[in-house]
């Protein structure tokens, strides 16, 4: 079997179904390769990671995307997973917070207004959107955001400002 027939056998299976095929595998809605986690399945749709791990994960991540997005799937992409991770809320909100980290350093590194504004309002919607959707799904709950890192996502100025670049002061 392929991995694309494999990947097409997982969106369509039930939630505590399970298999293997070469190094992928899938097992409770979680879909690996090798031992990470590259997508969780909800009854809503689907949590995919898209942290580049190796080659070969790349090319079975991208295989997924398309077959989802062809399907017409409901997709939350996440980066900044961890190896060996299975889409736990911990992980989820490490990840957010690694992403939101790099936004920021490309920000500040960032020369000229119109890159930091077109980063802004590129990534950083993204970013929130994502959240929002983690949030509406019940996948992380507000409560599993402490105030650090309610903080650090600057949780309440994003929703003040709706993603404006007023977010990071950018003058």
């Amino acid at each position: 079997m392929t991995n694309k027939e494999f990947i097409k056998q997982y969106i369509n299976s039930y939630m505590g179904d399970s298999a293997k095929n070469g190094n992928m595998s899938y097992n409770n809605g979680l879909l690996f390769s090798y031992n990470t986690a590259i997508a969780k399945k909800f009854c809503w749709g689907f949590l995919v990671s898209n942290t580049k791990y190796s080659v070969s994960t790349s090319a079975q991540q991208n295989l997924l995307l398309k077959q989802l997005e062809d399907g017409g799937s409901n997709i939350i992409i996440l980066s900044d997973l961890p190896l060996n991770n299975k889409f736990e809320k911990q992980e989820i909100i490490q990840s957010l917070q690694c992403s939101l980290k790099k936004i920021k350093e490309e920000i500040l590194s960032s020369k000229t207004k119109k890159k930091k504004q077109h980063i802004t309002e590129t990534k950083v919607s993204s970013l929130f959107n994502n959240l929002e959707k983690l949030l509406q799904k019940d996948v992380i709950l507000e409560k599993d955001l402490d105030k650090k890192l309610k903080i650090q996502l600057g949780l309440s100025q994003y929703q003040q400002t709706k993603g404006k670049n007023e977010f990071f002061n950018i003058t």
